[in-house]
């Protein structure tokens, strides 16, 4: 299931030990978005059950895309590949 808002094209992508993470193509480059990453690799903290976790580092470049969630889009931050595996690295 893809779709395209305003030219940038929202997709899902199986990625190895992820599942499947949305991305979006800027440029011909293809971004991952930051908070399923952190989801899957449990760092993200958790506003439904005060969990806080500590802050991580994060090195990449990084885009602003829209995050297609329960069919409504939200602005989201996406990483680029390179930051991607310097996150799953530090894990």
């Amino acid at each position: 299931m893809n779709y395209e808002v305003n030219g940038m094209e929202i997709k899902w992508e199986r990625i190895d030990g992820f599942g499947l993470i949305q991305t979006v193509t800027n440029d011909g480059e293809t971004f991952f978005n930051l908070a399923d990453a952190m989801d899957a690799l449990e760092l993200k903290p958790s506003w439904k059950n005060g969990i806080e976790k500590q802050p991580v580092r994060l090195s990449g470049r990084i885009v602003w895309g829209l995050r297609f969630v329960d069919g409504n889009y939200f602005e989201s931050v996406f990483i680029d590949k390179d930051g991607l595996e310097n996150l799953v690295n530090r894990c």
